[in-house]
């Protein structure tokens, strides 16, 4: 649907990580799907001659955070119904995004 929309060309599906990084840091491309890992290609691609900004995906209807997307700080982590030990669970979630410690190390790994 987006590239009978144009919103994508047919050569853009199934470029590698450092194509795509490419292509917008050399303002081919307006609007970029990553992660908070990808601070560090712009950090390598030195000043810009644009302004890059982020935003958080939309939710669904009624639902407080975007879905499923992977577990990095820029994304929600998430707990599989009926895992056993749920409380174990979020305890292990809120400890990953509010302990000190684990989110430098969760940004380090991210190249932040």
């Amino acid at each position: 649907d987006w590239i009978k929309a144009g919103y994508i060309g047919k050569s853009d599906v199934g470029l590698s990580p450092s194509q795509a990084d490419g292509n917008f840091t050399a303002g081919k491309v307006g609007l970029y799907t990553n992660g908070s890992w990808f601070a560090a290609s712009l950090d390598k691609a030195g000043d810009l001659p644009f302004e890059v900004g982020v935003f958080s995906p939309p939710a669904a209807d009624g639902q407080a955070y975007p879905g499923p997307q992977g577990a990095t700080m820029a994304n929600p982590y998430m707990i599989r119904k009926g895992i056993g030990d749920e409380d174990g669970a979020k305890q292990l979630v809120e400890y990953l995004v509010t302990d000190a410690e684990a989110v430098e190390a969760q940004l380090g790994s991210d190249g932040v």
